[in-house]
């Protein structure tokens, strides 16, 4: 009899320990939205010179909603509504998924990837998931 409720414990035991397992996987899931820290700010850097002879001041911009991100450079823009995010166990980088304005004809979603350094620099990667070694660093828009 003890023999039984010696390994009855022992049972109960590793399916509880099985359980919070289980539980546990699920923390790394999508979030709806947009990063807080993202969320009506601006952030840009220069990419031309500020005073050059016919040539006007370009500047990559990355803009932030509650359900939207764009970013826009002079060579393309990504961007997109109905955003989602997983944010990094360190709380500093976060990946963002959004679906671009053509979803319904090239049904995928764009990945984006930005890193917060400060308050008022955020390092911004895009392309397919081994993200690229290069990023662009952006200020924050006074």
């Amino acid at each position: 009899m003890r023999i039984n409720k010696f390994m009855l414990s022992i049972c109960s035991t590793a399916l509880f320990g099985m359980s919070t397992l289980c539980l546990s996987t699920q923390a790394s899931s999508w979030h709806t939205g947009t990063p807080s820290f993202l969320v009506g700010k601006t952030y840009r850097v220069r990419m031309a010179p500020k005073k050059t002879f016919n040539i006007a001041t370009v500047y990559n911009t990355l803009k932030g909603t509650r359900h939207s991100i764009k970013f826009t450079s002079q060579q393309n823009g990504m961007g997109g509504t109905d955003t989602r995010y997983k944010e990094s166990k360190s709380g500093k980088s976060y990946i963002i998924r959004a679906k671009p304005a053509n979803f319904k004809e090239f049904p995928s979603y764009q990945y984006m990837k930005i890193v917060r350094k400060t308050k008022t620099k955020v390092i911004f990667y895009s392309g397919p998931a081994p993200w690229h070694k290069w990023g662009k660093t952006l200020k924050l828009m006074p």
